[in-house]
């Protein structure tokens, strides 16, 4: 089937969503189309149970939604139910496929990228996909064989996707690349970042909090800037910074996260690839601290990776207390040419042109 249109007139569709991991870097390689290609269509592909449903149309990119089961953690009958389903759920994407004539498909992850990938191949539209993390997901593994390329970050992920594997980088978006961490104004303070994401990381923020009763001595020296995540309370969390005499700066979620990202010295994070790519595109060192239950294990290869390289610190979830974090930030704070080392282990590790090398290698299939 010839799903090309007028000459010069192409489409591309990014299959991206479920969490922001996959979300904004697929904002990310659909700024960089536009910028190559401005008289490419640009559109979205997900379902309505991830963010992207609310996330996309805020960025001011169009997006259809699709109904699609997930494989992941299901077991037993649960699991037999979801695969059945499989057939359903390409069957959907070929409707979408047919009605909105991609001339490319980016597939970058999400509940809706499986079955589309599978339902462009069998339409004759070039299929390819990013894998952020050290440790590729099962989706990606199982679709390696639709694609005609594998954008890969990580050097250990190569040897998934055989001779398709392109090393890249996780995407960021133009506005945190643009956030110029090296040109920090210093003003003899240390700030440090904690996140966990739209949700929050509970085992940071509790550490965080506790961490305060040994950092009390540093007084004006140091700011917080912190997002709890919407699930813990982030009043109770900025009173105790408050009771401890640190200033800090305490909401619930930010989107714009290169508004904290140019005022930051030090990040605590948790180490999805979006994490890691951003932070180690502006140098920014960090502690991390990988979430356990993440599929795989993949953010702990994430995390091992980043550190290897110099720029982060890793503290596995089960040994993260507030003192043993104060002793590693108070280290770092008190250590000028180790966090510049960080800094630049960080930088080394970074690939901040993922986008623009994404998106022009996609567009050349077409």
């Amino acid at each position: 089937m010839n799903m090309t249109r007028d000459e010069g007139h192409k489409k591309a569709m990014i299959a991206a969503g479920g969490t922001g991991g996959h979300i904004f870097p697929g904002i990310a390689v659909a700024e960089e189309i536009a910028k190559q290609a401005p008289g490419t269509e640009i559109v979205f592909a997900g379902t309505s149970r991830g963010l992207e449903s609310e996330i996309v149309p805020r960025h001011g990119w169009k997006i259809v939604l699709m109904k699609s089961n997930s494989l992941k953690d299901k077991s037993g009958i649960a699991k037999l139910v979801s695969a059945a389903r499989i057939p359903i759920a390409v069957a959907r994407a070929i409707g979408i496929i047919r009605s909105e004539r991609p001339d490319l498909l980016v597939g970058i992850g999400g509940y809706a990228a499986g079955p589309l990938a599978v339902a462009a191949w069998m339409m004759r539209v070039p299929v390819v996909l990013v894998e952020p993390n050290a440790l590729p997901g099962m989706t990606n593994r199982m679709l390696k064989r639709f694609a005609r390329k594998v954008f890969v970050a990580y050097t250990d992920a190569m040897p998934y996707f055989g001779g398709k594997a392109v090393l890249a980088g996780v995407p960021v978006r133009r506005k945190i690349l643009d956030a110029r961490h090296g040109e920090k104004v210093q003003t003899g303070q240390t700030t440090v970042l904690a996140f966990g994401g739209s949700h929050g990381a509970h085992s940071i923020n509790r550490a965080m909090v506790d961490s305060v009763e040994f950092m009390r001595a540093m007084g004006s020296s140091l700011r917080i800037i912190h997002q709890t995540g919407k699930n813990d309370d982030h009043m109770a969390i900025g009173r105790a910074y408050e009771e401890a005499g640190i200033e800090a700066e305490v909401f619930p979620f930010k989107d714009a996260m290169w508004d904290c990202y140019e005022r930051v010295d030090i990040a605590v994070a948790r180490a999805g690839a979006n994490t890691v790519a951003e932070l180690s595109s502006l140098g920014i060192p960090s502690i991390l601290v990988p979430y356990p239950y993440a599929a795989d294990d993949h953010q702990r290869a994430n995390a091992m990776s980043m550190a290897a390289a110099g720029g982060a610190v890793v503290i596995s979830d089960d040994e993260l207390t507030g003192e043993r974090l104060a002793l590693e930030l108070k280290g770092l704070v008190n250590d000028h040419d180790r966090l510049e080392g960080m800094r630049m282990g960080a930088l080394g590790f970074g690939k901040p042109d993922a986008a623009r090398r994404i998106a022009r290698e996609s567009l050349a299939l077409i």
